[in-house]
């Protein structure tokens, strides 16, 4: 069974959502585990790359391994994110990238201060 491009689309949402809640309430482990999840689909997907949902995917996780004090896979991880954005050329999301390569940017110098 292979599943169409809505509901893989609606499957990675509802794992990076699952993640989001459980970042929210602080369970670190099953919010990494839910966003690898997202980010194993979003890589397998056969669809068109979609950088920006995949450098979201890679900033929660660095958000997630920095909260844990996992510095180096934070770092991994926000790196993953600004050149996953960088590699997105769409011009109808340009202003909204500047302000995601500026915000991944940021969490790149916070974990290396």
């Amino acid at each position: 069974y292979h599943a169409n491009k809505e509901e893989e689309s609606s499957l990675l949402s509802l794992y990076f959502n699952l993640g989001n809640a459980y970042y929210k309430n602080y369970d670190y482990q099953n919010a990494l585990s839910y966003y690898s999840k997202s980010l194993h689909l979003e890589l397998a997907s056969t669809s068109e790359s979609n950088f920006r949902s995949l450098s979201q995917t890679y900033n929660a996780i660095g958000e997630t391994f920095q909260q844990t004090n996992d510095y180096q896979m934070a770092s991994k991880n926000f790196e993953k994110a600004l050149e996953t954005i960088l590699k997105d050329k769409s011009s109808s999301l340009c202003n909204d990238n500047a302000c995601l390569v500026e915000k991944y940017q940021t969490n790149i110098q916070t974990v290396h201060a």
